[in-house]
């Protein structure tokens, strides 16, 4: 099929555009004279890399400028660790991990495919602690935190139906946290804090507790009442806007998958996003990309 004359057009057009900017594109790379106008440059700047993906927004962003398009060429490899040994690799139940490690207190803090949670040296790679679970840790997240008063940093991390409080410096659980370091919360996220409580984004709810004790504090529902499908659980990713206390949540696909008869309608809040007002206590507002979703299309 020949291209059409506007597209034609399109193509001649974007090349000029290209041709006459002053420092080419670069993938992977950012450019330092990016306009930044009206962005809140505190919404983008901080010192650790205090939740998997970066920070609350998601943003996967950090502004640093020690890296940059003279030096990336000389980048080399300083040290690595590995969790399982290459011996043990068909013993070892393993699960695949979806989230990136955190930075904090000079520690970089990774789940592993083998269930474990360890800390490395972020320069030496020496194997500060190590936690071995039972169960898959946070594949899709984990969260830390500096306490104000204590000076320490935690990190909270979900492990099956738990949600744990981790002393960063030695890997022992906060036992003044729920019950001897955990919670009751389930979880396929990252979790989030905001404003000194820990906010906890289950498949279709959120539950928020106090973050020094562990005491529950609410906990509310993001299903449709309505609802007439199972699952459009919230696997994906969830955002939280700080400044105005709005959590963003990613729903899946209703099921049953293909076959719709059983779940007729337009199965609200799944394949949507839906935005939860942390002030008001509700649902802000939902869209919903697909309705009567037979296709598999979670948002996510």
């Amino acid at each position: 099929r020949s291209p059409s004359a506007e597209s034609i057009e399109y193509v001649k057009n974007q090349n000029e555009i290209t041709k006459n900017l002053k420092e080419p594109f670069i993938e992977g790379l950012i450019n330092t004279n990016f306009d930044t106008t009206g962005v809140k440059n505190n919404y983008f700047k901080f010192e650790n890399w205090n939740r998997s993906h970066g920070d609350h927004a998601n943003t996967k962003f950090h502004p640093s400028k020690q890296i940059n398009k003279n030096n990336i060429s000389r980048l080399k490899l300083v040290w690595k660790y590995q969790s399982i040994r290459n011996d043990e690799l068909e013993k070892k139940f393993v699960r695949n991990v979806e989230s990136n490690p955190i930075f904090i207190d000079g520690k970089i803090i990774s789940t592993t495919p083998d269930w474990r949670i360890i800390a490395n040296n972020a320069i030496t790679g020496e194997l500060i602690w190590d936690l071995q679970s039972l169960h898959q840790t946070g594949r899709r997240g984990m969260v830390s935190y500096n306490d104000t008063i204590t000076g320490n940093n935690y990190l909270i991390a979900p492990i099956q139906n738990k949600i744990y409080k981790i002393n960063v410096k030695n890997g022992n659980l906060e036992n003044n946290f729920g019950n001897k370091g955990s919670v009751n919360a389930y979880t396929l996220v990252a979790p989030l804090i905001y404003k000194k409580k820990l906010l906890v984004v289950g498949t279709n709810t959120i539950t928020i507790f106090n973050l020094v004790n562990g005491k529950q504090i609410n906990k509310f529902s993001l299903r449709h009442k309505d609802r007439n499908f199972s699952r459009g659980a919230i696997w994906g990713g969830v955002g939280l806007d700080k400044e105005k206390g709005i959590v963003y949540a990613t729903t899946g696909n209703p099921q049953p998958g293909v076959y719709g008869v059983n779940r007729p309608g337009e199965n609200k809040n799944s394949s949507s996003i839906i935005a939860f007002d942390l002030n008001k206590d509700k649902i802000l507002w939902t869209f919903q990309e697909t309705i009567h979703d037979l296709w598999d299309f979670d948002i996510s």
